[in-house]
């Protein structure tokens, strides 16, 4: 089965990367990008009206799961939305998952495949130019997040929880080592 194929290739990068402290260094998130959230949704019926600017909400990373390419969304906001709203927007290959409610512990993680909107249930990354997403995004896919969360009756995470969250990270010559990260993704991708 390849879902139980790709988690024990995971396993065994995570276990090199504990025995291999000279070519793997455990960073936080918070250390290897941008981490932020989206914000509050607009409200009212006239924000979406004409709207073609993506607007991405809880629902639409749950119709993928997971995913590297999210592009399908229910909502798109118009200029005045984006005017009198404040609205946080997100590049194109930002990596996002839900940081509140019972979302949380579907795991859905996802990428962006286009710039958009973002509601402020979701968390962001936006990776340093010398750390690879799509690496970035595998680390995580099979991190649980009810073992993060302190409480399951309304699980939620802050982004400095977030920013906490450590991932292993191969390096060579003391920088990330973004032609293996690359290698490791194209290896995960097959």
């Amino acid at each position: 089965d390849t879902k139980k194929l790709f988690e024990s290739v995971l396993n065994k990068i995570f276990k090199e990367a504990e025995e291999d402290k000279e070519n793997w260094k455990w960073l936080r998130l918070g250390d290897i990008g941008k981490v932020f959230a989206g914000s509050s949704a607009p409200q009212d019926k006239k924000y979406f009206k004409n709207g073609k600017y993506p607007f991405v909400r809880v629902r639409d990373l749950g119709k993928y799961g997971k995913t590297t390419n999210l592009i399908e969304v229910s909502d798109y906001i118009n200029e005045e939305a984006i005017k009198e709203k404040s609205l946080v927007k997100a590049k194109k290959g930002t990596i996002i998952f839900p940081k509140s409610g019972a979302a949380i512990l579907t795991n859905n993680k996802g990428i962006l495949g286009l710039d958009a909107y973002i509601v402020s249930h979701l968390a962001c990354i936006e990776c340093k130019e010398n750390i690879d997403n799509y690496f970035i995004f595998y680390m995580l896919y099979n991190l649980d997040f009810k073992n993060v969360v302190n409480n399951l009756s309304y699980p939620s995470l802050t982004l400095k929880e977030i920013k906490e969250i450590s991932i292993p990270l191969p390096f060579k010559n003391n920088q990330p080592d973004l032609e293996k990260q690359k290698e490791i993704v194209k290896y995960l991708d097959n």
